[in-house]
């Protein structure tokens, strides 16, 4: 959020979105907290309530102030979990030698009735997975599967021939796409993006999947060199992390694939068991692909927005929406092919629900 202060500083509705939702995380995650019956999900959720006061922070402009509320978050909870197992045997010997029977409430009252109702809001967590998945999850996964003739070879062939096209016209502007040069950054960031909740949605081949972000990110980056430019530096920055990354997870997925043929993302495959090394370099690979900062990738993903001019709310969107679904779509191929339990007859099956 303070890396990204500067594009949205002097737009007012952006401060104050984030100061309500920074708000409502504060209030809503506090009050989760309070009726938790594990140590771990109470000091997480207690974190999150933190983290809506630091959005208010950053929003204020008190950006030292969020960091040092951040570290000092950080260290909090660190010091909660080490404690933790013996503050739950002081608490449960309290509780053997010194119970004090509740007193009982009058049902009846209107205040009684609103406490109630927020301590079941609380315990059900306010609906929110339920909510994400209806609202954010749901639609873009329909998007993405309705998307099919993405995986048809003469669609495929079409849409590389314009991903060419539109390299050539870059070097040549003076041509058939001339008089489209407004369109063309919409038009690629748009089919980048359906690259992307293609690869969120789809349940084949864990490596077509693999090269429909690949895809992706080559359309969204021509997307933005179509934009108005894009020095070599700054596209070496962006390409550091995700060509090795995407060279390294496309041979692990194949290793994978030669184990037992079936690298389908439809179950969970739990290959930790058989290839943890295999498992740790695809996860290394999918970090280097999403931009984490382990390369130059994570500041090139910065600078690609700096070439989006304030007057284009529509490529932003296009391109913020394919660059949080990369991260989510690349760490849901890891997750169904390394994580689970294994699918072996000597192992437990690995249902969707494991």
């Amino acid at each position: 959020m303070i890396r990204t202060y500067p594009f949205w500083e002097n737009i007012l509705s952006v401060k104050v979105a984030v100061i309500i939702i920074g708000l409502l995380t504060a209030v809503i995650a506090s009050m989760i907290a309070k009726v938790q019956s594990s140590v771990k999900t109470q000091i997480a959720y207690s974190s999150v309530t933190q983290m809506g006061f630091i959005f208010i922070e950053v929003a204020l402009g008190l950006h030292w102030l969020a960091l040092l509320h951040f570290v000092g978050n950080a260290f909090l909870r660190t010091y909660q979990l080490l404690v933790s197992p013996s503050v739950l045997s002081y608490e449960i010997h309290d509780m053997v030698f010194n119970y004090k029977a509740p007193q009982q409430a009058d049902h009846k009252s209107s205040l009684q009735k609103m406490k109630n109702a927020l301590y079941l809001l609380s315990v059900k967590e306010w609906n929110m997975d339920r909510f994400q998945y209806r609202f954010l999850w749901n639609p873009f996964k329909i998007i993405g599967r309705n998307v099919t003739s993405f995986q048809r070879p003469v669609v495929l062939f079409l849409l590389g021939g314009i991903f060419l096209i539109g390299i050539y016209h870059i070097n040549n502007p003076i041509g058939i796409l001339s008089g489209y040069d407004g369109w063309l950054p919409f038009i690629y960031a748009l089919v980048g993006m359906l690259f992307v909740l293609q690869s969120f949605a789809h349940r084949g081949s864990a490596n077509t999947a693999w090269l429909f972000i690949v895809a992706g990110q080559c359309f969204i980056t021509l997307a933005i060199v179509a934009n108005g430019g894009l020095p070599v530096k700054e596209l070496l920055f962006y390409f550091s992390g995700i060509v090795p990354g995407a060279i390294t997870g496309l041979l692990c997925l194949n290793a994978v694939y030669k184990k037992d043929r079936d690298i389908s993302l439809n179950i969970y495959h739990g290959y930790n068991y058989e290839l943890p090394k295999t498992g740790f370099v695809f996860l290394l690979s999918c970090l280097c692909m999403l931009g984490f900062p382990i390369t130059a990738t994570f500041l090139g993903i910065d600078l690609l927005f700096t070439h989006i001019h304030a007057d284009q709310p529509v490529l932003i969107i296009f391109i913020t929406i394919s660059f949080i679904f990369i991260e989510i779509a690349l760490l849901r191929i890891y997750s169904r092919i390394f994580l689970g339990m294994h699918k072996k007859n000597y192992h437990p099956i690995a249902f969707r629900s494991s």
